[in-house]
């Protein structure tokens, strides 16, 4: 049955039918093929990174082994996934995704004229789930900025290091900044930043407070940011449990914020107004 919008998703996936569907079939799917296939692909994904990266450098092995990875996750999961809002072109690669690719070029010309950098992209976090939805739908080189414990995570660890993605110290907020702005310098210049401001999941409240590390970042290093909000997620992969539900994603990029000219005084205006724009959607479509 095709879906053609977020709200008949939803109605969908709480309908009788469906509700019976997965009490009765979802649960061995998960346990049987699911969780088994999502770890042997990252074993596999992994293992492409180590092999690939030292030959193809990091953006193609990124695209081949990361996104297809996560791609592979979505698809094998009964979910959908509506993308709204306008999305930049000028700065996607050649591997955007083709849930991107229909767009129409008129109203992003001046987006995509916006910067000639890539975009420091700044999203809500409400489940581990977040990380294959972004990585399918966004179709941008990026380095993930990340908390240290994840490089202890066996395979993850690996894969994520060798990819480039920044492992920092939440707790001591100086030794972060310094880390991330070490990593930029050595970036290649088309290569951007991806940041969960919130820092954590969000568990029992729609939307954390925003740390500045992100923004500050963006606008030392004047590059624009770019806004994204992810809603539907908590209900596919709950916080606390590898538990995967049937579900209806929604992710709505908003207009990029320029930061030329912008400094140290804007930090907090340009976060407040972020965090205002993703608070307003997760709680109206939480709270149906």
């Amino acid at each position: 049955m095709k879906i053609s919008s977020f709200a008949k998703c939803e109605e969908l996936i709480n309908s009788q039918t469906m509700s019976v569907l997965t009490r009765i079939f979802h649960p061995l799917w998960v346990l049987l093929i699911y969780l088994p296939l999502a770890v042997v692909s990252l074993a596999v994904a992994v293992f492409g990174v180590v092999l690939l990266t030292p030959f193809f450098g990091r953006s193609r092995t990124y695209r081949w082994c990361a996104v297809n990875w996560a791609r592979l996750l979505v698809a094998l999961l009964p979910m959908k996934i509506e993308v709204v809002g306008e999305w930049p072109r000028g700065i996607l690669r050649d591997f955007a995704a083709p849930e991107l690719a229909s767009k129409s070029t008129a109203d992003l010309a001046a987006a995509s004229a916006a910067s000639a950098k890539p975009y420091v992209v700044v999203a809500n976090h409400q489940s581990q789930f977040d990380i294959p939805v972004l990585l399918k739908v966004l179709g941008l080189d990026l380095c993930w900025v990340m908390k240290q414990e994840i490089k202890l995570i066996p395979l993850v660890g690996i894969g994520a290091t060798m990819l480039g993605n920044i492992a920092i110290d939440r707790k001591n907020g100086e030794k972060a900044r310094s880390q991330i702005a070490a990593a930029v310098q050595k970036m290649s210049g088309d290569v951007g930043l991806m940041f969960f401001p919130e820092g954590t999941r969000s568990r029992d409240v729609p939307l954390l407070p925003y740390k500045s590390g992100a923004f500050r970042i963006a606008i030392q290093q004047q590059m624009p940011i770019l806004p994204v909000t992810i809603v539907g997620t908590r209900n596919i992969n709950p916080a606390g449990t590898f538990w995967l539900r049937p579900g209806c994603v929604k992710v709505m990029v908003h207009p990029p914020i320029r930061t030329e000219g912008l400094d140290e005084r804007h930090v907090g205006d340009v976060q407040k107004q972020v965090r205002e724009w993703t608070l307003a959607q997760v709680e109206r479509f939480e709270s149906r």
